[in-house]
Formats: C-alpha cells, sequence, structure tokens
C-alpha cells in the first residue's frame, strides 16, 4: 500500500485505522483457524482435492466468501480515501492472500490436504469482484447467499451443532439478474428499475461427506436491487446498498428440480 501517492486523496487517519482494522481481522482470523484446525496432527504438504464434496456447493462457498471479502475490504479502503480502482485491487490480493493462508495450512494437516477445486473457487471469486467493479455491464448480475436451517441457533440450543461455514444444507446460493437494463426500451417502463430475477440452487439432506442421499435442487425467484432503492450519494449508500445485494430475502419461489412447484415463501431447505 505504500505506492498510494499523497496526491490520490488519502486521509491518512483513516487509512491508518483501516488498516488497523483489516490487520486485526487478518490476524484474528489466523489465530481461530490454527487453534481449531491447525494445532492437530501435521504432514508434509500434500494435496486433497474433492470436487465432489457437498456436491460442489462448497466451491460456490469458497467463490461467495472470496467475493464478499474482497468487497468489504474495498469498501473500507474507498472509506479511507482511496481511489475506487487501487482499493478494488488491493482488496482483491488481501481477499486472495488470506485464501490462499487458509488453504495451504489446509495442504499440511493430516486430515485435511491442499484443494485445487477450493483454491481456484477462490482466485475465482476474486477475479469475479474485480471484474464486477471494473466492468459496468457486469454490474447487471450479482452473487447471492441466503441462509436457514431450523438446527441452527436460536432454535438448536445444544453446543454441538453444525457451523454456518459448513452446514451446506442450510446454504443457498443465487446469481440474481437486473431485468430492466436488458428489456426493450418500449417494454421498460412497465418493469419496476428495482425488481430482480435470480437463479438459485441448494443442497438437501447433506449431513457429511459422503452423503449418497443428498441431492441439488434449483430454484428461479425474484430479488431486491438494494441500489436503486438505497440513495448511492454517499459511502454509506453505496455501501449498504452492495451489500444488501449480496443477500436473498425470503421471497416467492418456482422449483424446477428435482420436483417442479412453487413456493409461496422460500426460506430455504
Amino acid at each position: 500500500m505504500s505506492t498510494i501517492s499523497p496526491r490520490s486523496g488519502v486521509r491518512w487517519g483513516r487509512f491508518a485505522l483501516v488498516s488497523g482494522i483489516l490487520t486485526t481481522s487478518y490476524t484474528s482470523q489466523y489465530v481461530i483457524e490454527r487453534k481449531k484446525w491447525w494445532s492437530q496432527e501435521t504432514v508434509g504438504f500434500h494435496f486433497d482435492s474433492k470436487i465432489e464434496y457437498a456436491h460442489g456447493l462448497d466451491k460456490m462457498a469458497h467463490f461467495y466468501g472470496a467475493e464478499i471479502q474482497a468487497m468489504t475490504n474495498a469498501r473500507l479502503l474507498e472509506w479511507s480515501g482511496v481511489s475506487s480502482s487501487k482499493a478494488a485491487l488491493w482488496a482483491s490480493l488481501m481477499s486472495l492472500a488470506g485464501q490462499t493462508n487458509v488453504e495451504v495450512h489446509d495442504g499440511f494437516n493430516a486430515q485435511w490436504g491442499f484443494d485445487v477445486y477450493d483454491q481456484l473457487a477462490n482466485v475465482l471469486g476474486v477475479s469475479w469482484f474485480y471484474a464486477h467493479e471494473r466492468v459496468p455491464a457486469l454490474r447487471r448480475f450479482d452473487v447471492r447467499l441466503s441462509y436457514w436451517h431450523p438446527n441452527a441457533p436460536p432454535f438448536n440450543k445444544s453446543k454441538d451443532i453444525t457451523p454456518f461455514t459448513n452446514d451446506y444444507s442450510g446454504h443457498v446460493y443465487w446469481v440474481s439478474m437486473r431485468v430492466w437494463d436488458l428489456l426493450p426500451a418500449s417494454v421498460q417502463p412497465y418493469w419496476p428499475r428495482f425488481l430482480q430475477l435470480s437463479a438459485g440452487v441448494s443442497l438437501n439432506r447433506w449431513e457429511e461427506y459422503p452423503d449418497p442421499d443428498a441431492y441439488l435442487s434449483t430454484h428461479i425467484s425474484v430479488d431486491v436491487d438494494w441500489r436503486e432503492i438505497i440513495p448511492r450519494d454517499s459511502w454509506i449508500g453505496r455501501t449498504m446498498g452492495d451489500l444488501l445485494n449480496r443477500y436473498h430475502l425470503p421471497a416467492p419461489a418456482l422449483q424446477i428440480t428435482p420436483r417442479p412447484g412453487v413456493l409461496l415463501l422460500f426460506v430455504g431447505q
């Protein structure tokens, strides 16, 4: 970050605060992961790649996690006065470095290994964020997450529960599309600018790997483009709109596979 020029508009007090927040965040992540996972038996660096794990939905989790981490980093850097182009680049590199650090440490763990497909998903997630920031046409699309699981807190008070990050039966990943932008000009007045369509995929009956009873289902639903609702003339407005556009709220949905049907309010499996 030392390449940032004093003439770039950086507000150095904020920049110092953001640097402290990011350093603390990544250090805390490392300490927690080291205590929870990497303190177990270690071996020589090795690979253990499972593209079929959780029917591939965990790869979507890596993609989404890398993307939203990069976006959060970028918005913090922008708040400190870093230009949007530099913020996007530095945030992408920080996110990828953090995700890669996890994969490399997994490569020395006797129970796991470096997963090439996980790392590829990390790279694609960061790349999508950077392209999304730099190419206006790509902003017609957003990757979103919804989560629901009746066994998760506060409904389940037991300490013996699956962490959110591994509870793939509760994850639904969506790609939302700004329909208004793609309509002919003659039709646009009849379609609300804030109304999006989304395609989603979820995992059912999955508890642990391998699970032969688990299966994927696909859905079509509607979404709200918060960037059309929240004014974007301030940093907080832009940030809130972008963050909310990474989440899918409960909404009516059509289930496409494996059994077509109508869901009046889809919250997840």
